[in-house]
């Protein structure tokens, strides 16, 4: 089976990913992550909350003896959390994610920011800070009194299994998660209370890009979206390029939620390989499709375009707000 491996220097991160095995090297040594010993819990300080709404021209910084004051309950809710070596304003991702959402919904979008916990070039620290951020999430959206029932939880690679934890804090009452190709690398064996699984949300929902390398390959959710057969490298991604593999998922998410799903159209079935040849006979299912009930659920496979607008049979490309 063909490793792959990542120079520390040339990417600056700290691991090298194996194919064969979830093990990580850190360092010059093997490292695993002994997830009994993790104490989950840390002071609620240590991660901030920046609310978006229409109504805003800057970010609210949550108070901690006040709360926000721009923010509705009786509005929708998405909490977007950003994955390793980022923060809201360095991803990529989540200014993306907020301005499609707050583009088609007039919703609270609240960016989660726990930067200091997921710091380059540790990342094997950044995974096992997973759990105590997830937790901290988990017990703000209690505080916040929002309704769970119409709150969705969006992470990207780390930030999947950030959400897991908080829709599990929560007693799994959250409407939806939303793991754009989660990390992989030390939670592909982990035990699945330590991870995302299935059971974290109502619904949990996961896209796969980089199936094997930095994502996952097996399906964790109630039902997985596999783009292009869900593996590396993606169409018009180079070989060595794994990351831009990874960061597919939140590219084309945004896209499809500018387009309603359109030019996403994926496909209940057994293999890629059979979605191809045309063998599926299961129903279909539009990627960003929030209406779509606990009766969709199994692999669902769609392919994309190798370059923006990456949806099929769209007739006009669509850009984000400004």
């Amino acid at each position: 089976m063909l490793t792959i491996k990542y120079n520390l220097l040339l990417f600056k991160i700290s691991y090298i990913l194996y194919n064969a095995h979830y093990s990580l090297q850190y360092y010059n040594g093997s490292a695993t992550i002994d997830w009994e010993k993790i104490d989950d819990t840390m002071p609620a300080d240590e991660v901030n909350y920046i609310l978006h709404t229409r109504d805003l021209a800057v970010g609210e910084l949550y108070d901690r003896d006040n709360g926000f004051k721009s923010y509705k309950k009786e509005k929708r809710t998405k909490i977007l959390i950003h994955g390793f070596g980022e923060s809201p304003a360095k991803s990529f991702a989540i200014p993306m994610l907020r301005k499609a959402y707050l583009q088609i919904c007039d919703c609270n979008v609240i960016e989660v920011d726990w930067s200091k916990w997921a710091a380059e070039p540790y990342y094997y620290e950044a995974a096992r800070n997973t759990q105590r951020i997830g937790h901290t999430v988990g017990e703000f959206l209690l505080s916040l009194g929002t309704n769970l029932s119409t709150t969705e939880l969006i992470g990207y690679s780390l930030g999947g299994h950030v959400a897991g934890k908080a829709g599990m804090i929560t007693g799994s009452r959250v409407s939806r998660i939303i793991a754009l190709d989660p990390a992989y690398p030390l939670f592909g064996e982990s035990p699945a209370r330590y991870r995302l699984d299935a059971t974290d949300a109502n619904i949990v929902e996961v896209v796969h890009t980089s199936g094997g390398t930095l994502g996952f390959s097996r399906p964790i959710g109630l039902r997985d979206l596999y783009a292009n057969g869900g593996q590396h490298p993606q169409p018009g991604c180079g070989t060595l390029d794994v990351f831009c593999s990874h960061r597919r998922a939140f590219l084309y998410y945004s896209e499809a939620l500018l387009s309603h799903g359109r030019g996403f159209k994926a496909r209940l079935c057994t293999s890629h390989e059979d979605y191809q040849l045309g063998g599926c006979k299961g129903p279909f299912l539009a990627l960003a499709n929030h209406n779509a009930d606990k009766t969709r659920k199994g692999n669902f496979y769609f392919d994309t375009n190798s370059k923006s607008p990456f949806g099929k049979y769209r007739s006009s490309s669509l850009k984000l707000a400004s």
